[in-house]
């Protein structure tokens, strides 16, 4: 037994021994053909390859590179070249180990056939260049970026641990940081003589990619944008993310001073978003985000606005149809259906001391047929169905038919039963008005709206609506009911329900003339409101006038 320990023993320090020798005796080798098919070798015409060592690995029967970098190349006949580049980049790869290469297929068929590639701890720094000049130069200094070999045949590649970051201004730090990243390819072809097309030049039998740790700075320090993971799949077609967050780096009046219009506060998180059947030959080849469904799950959303601040005025934001005909991005998505959800609007009135909320939960949406590609708006039109509970009381079903050609888009929608003072979240810092009883048995609305205008009607079905009008107080400063206007308002002007005691039902016309300066949601909203103006304010005058009328009648047959 102490004799093959020895033995064993004896092998192990020969082999170490032997693997020192031809680490030492075929790095110079190695080192001096490596350098030698790279010293004029350029990556997109400014990028030269560097490395500290290079030597053969008896064990993997392959190379081992270590300390490679990819750099802008310093020298004056490049430097010229540095301007057309839109980005510059800067790579460096602890160790790129190319196991079990075929060194006969290489020097008889000019064939790179590697089994597996694996680099380790690689890092990439991007920065933006400021300098950049869209139009390429007539004659660029070229470089031997081929040389002879044909095609690289792999059977995997390995990225494991990949970090990237991305520097807008060189004086900040990252601006969009990704702490892991790792890929994997399984059988690729790559043929050089193909460099024209990527998708041309490679074929695979399958990709992963895996992204962790995202952090995305915007450059006006507003925003804080992560991602804890994004996973490609290639036989699937599929992209995964989970766990988005939008976390704004102000709270809301920091916010809104450093505005010097109304603007949104976002404040997002959601947990996850399938996507599925991306074609990525169509992206490649035509630059059209092609996708056949989008599954988003867990969507939280708070926006907030102070409206103490000014309209900008030089804002006029487009309908939806208007901005996706002028979206650069070219897209078709079938549908895209969000679950689970939840969204709250707030908003501070002028010299309001309270925010305003407006909250939808239990949020569902389906859209279909989004995209503004010329062919996709020769189809149907886009359509949104949404469904929520209002305050968490009642069912919110809003349908919208938008035709993608038209600047005319269709929108319905109903209310289920809901006791009336939860509306007092929005009304009281909102309206000055504290809504005391009521119900709301149902309400059903339809509408066409068109850049300039809205045109409908809402039905409105209500009940013992009793309202207190808030005045602020001169001297003390407080809100307080003013019992005249209560009375006034209750007793006089406002009718208290609908139908009213005799049946008679007042059908409320929705009617709106848009403002340029604000959005499409604003818009929805102001059309509904305008019915409900409608109809509380003229379903009074319609009463009155039903009793003038009777009134008459009688005097008649009298």
């Amino acid at each position: 037994m102490k004799k093959v320990l020895k033995y064993f023993a004896f092998l192990i320090l020969l082999l170490a021994i032997l693997g020192a020798i031809i680490y030492f005796s075929s790095s110079p080798i190695i080192s001096g053909i490596v350098s030698e098919n790279l010293a004029k070798k350029r990556i997109a015409s400014i990028y030269k390859i560097e490395f500290k060592h290079a030597y053969f690995n008896i064990f993997q029967m392959g190379i081992n590179i270590t300390g490679v970098e990819l750099k802008p190349d310093s020298s004056q006949e490049i430097k010229k070249l540095y301007k057309f580049q839109k980005y510059i980049a800067k790579v460096h790869i602890k160790r790129v180990e190319l196991i079990q290469l075929d060194i006969i297929q290489l020097i008889n068929d000019h064939k790179i056939k590697i089994k597996k590639i694996k680099l380790i701890k690689p890092s990439v720094n991007l920065y933006k260049n400021h300098h950049y000049v869209s139009s390429a130069p007539k004659q660029t200094v070229t470089h031997d970026t081929i040389g002879d070999y044909k095609e690289i045949h792999l059977n995997d590649i390995h990225i494991k641990g990949l970090s990237f970051t991305y520097f807008i201004y060189k004086d900040k730090k990252a601006d969009l940081l990704i702490k892991n990243i790792n890929i994997d390819l399984t059988e690729p072809i790559i043929d050089l003589s193909q460099t024209s097309s990527l998708y041309d030049a490679i074929t695979l039998e399958d990709l992963n990619i895996e992204l962790n740790d995202i952090v995305y700075k915007d450059p006006k320090d507003l925003y804080e944008f992560s991602i804890k993971n994004i996973q490609y799949l290639h036989q699937e077609n599929s992209i995964n993310i989970s766990h988005l967050a939008v976390k704004p780096h102000l709270n809301k009046n920091k916010f809104a001073k450093k505005h010097a219009f109304q603007s949104d506060r976002f404040d997002a998180t959601l947990i996850s978003i399938s996507i599925k059947d991306f074609d990525v030959e169509k992206y490649i080849k035509k630059q059209i985000i092609a996708i056949s469904s989008v599954d988003i799950s867990g969507l939280d959303l708070e926006v907030y606005r102070d409206k103490n601040y000014p309209i900008n005025k030089g804002k006029h934001p487009k309908l939806l149809q208007q901005a996706l005909r002028a979206s650069k991005q070219k897209f078709e998505i079938e549908s895209i259906n969000l679950q689970q959800s939840k969204v709250v609007y707030l908003e501070k009135a002028p010299n309001a001391k309270k925010t305003g909320k407006l909250e939808l939960t239990n949020m569902q949406a389906q859209i279909s047929h989004l995209g503004n590609t010329k062919s996709w708006q020769q189809k149907q039109a886009l359509k949104v169905h949404l469904q929520a509970k209002i305050y968490r009381k009642a069912n919110l079903t809003i349908n919208l038919n938008l035709p993608l050609k038209s600047n005319t888009f269709y929108m319905s929608g109903q209310l289920g039963p809901m006791k009336m003072n939860s509306l007092n979240a929005i009304s009281i810092s909102n309206a000055g008005i504290k809504i005391k009883d009521g119900l709301i048995k149902k309400m059903d609305f339809k509408a066409s709206l068109n850049s300039q205008s809205s045109s409908g009607s809402l039905n409105l079905y209500y009940q013992d609506l009793e309202i207190s009008i808030l005045k602020k107080q001169k001297k003390s400063g407080l809100i307080k009911d003013s019992k005249f206007l209560n009375f006034i308002a209750n007793k006089v002007y406002l009718p208290t329900q609908n139908p009213n005691k005799r049946g008679l039902f007042y059908h409320g016309q929705i009617s709106f003339k848009r403002d340029p300066n604000k959005g499409v949601l604003n818009y929805l909203w102001k059309s509904i409101f305008s019915g409900l103006k409608d109809t509380v304010l003229k379903g009074n005058k319609h009463t009155k006038e039903n009793k003038a009328e009777k009134n008459k009648k009688k005097e008649r047959k009298g």
